[in-house]
């Protein structure tokens, strides 16, 4: 019988789309199948975490939330972000680059709604950038100096970290970043 993280693992998987080829051996019992799948996950396998925080003219976060997905190279992580006056949706595609990078496709969009008449304004955004894997990489989709009175003076930050899947699992400690405000190191992209 196959333990439940054997499950998981070929549940996830499938939805992903990786399909390994097995053999055709009537004699490959299903812990040689989930050893092969969990080969293919090692080989393949990305996990992407995006942070967003909203934060004021003084720095102070308002607003954060994170999730962690994963993905193959090819395929997007999709974030929305709802508010009052504000929309934003954001695809992250990481695709196969070499020795430790990834190219990083951002396709950005936004919807900003006038507190003062019905009026929207939208903006679109696609950029892409090699990126390190395990180093994050800064989003602004609405730019970094708000002047609209109907916005205000806040930011919206995505911080993006692309992790190789078995190198995050592998790991004792929680994967290297700053988690913190320094910016040190990080690239960064405006939709500004």
């Amino acid at each position: 019988m196959i333990a439940r993280p054997f499950l998981a693992l070929l549940i996830s998987l499938v939805i992903l789309g990786v399909q390994p080829v097995f053999s055709q051996e009537e004699n490959v019992n299903d812990e040689e199948k989930a050893e092969r799948l969990m080969e293919v996950l090692r080989q393949e396998a990305l996990l992407v975490e995006i942070i967003a925080l909203v934060r004021s003219e003084t720095e102070e976060i308002l607003w954060s939330t994170d999730i962690r997905e994963i993905t193959v190279f090819g395929k997007q992580v999709q974030i929305r972000i709802n508010s009052q006056n504000i929309t934003v949706a954001a695809d992250f595609t990481p695709y196969t680059q070499d020795k430790g990078q990834v190219m990083l496709l951002a396709q950005g969009q936004t919807w900003v709604r006038s507190n003062d008449s019905e009026q929207v304004r939208y903006q679109s955004a696609l950029r892409s950038m090699p990126i390190d894997l395990g180093y994050p990489v800064l989003f602004y989709p609405l730019g970094v100096d708000l002047s609209d009175p109907g916005v205000g003076k806040t930011t919206l930050e995505l911080q993006v970290t692309v992790y190789s899947l078995a190198a995050f699992l592998g790991s004792q400690d929680e994967p290297a970043s700053d988690g913190g405000d320094s910016r040190e190191g990080q690239t960064t992209a405006s939709d500004d």
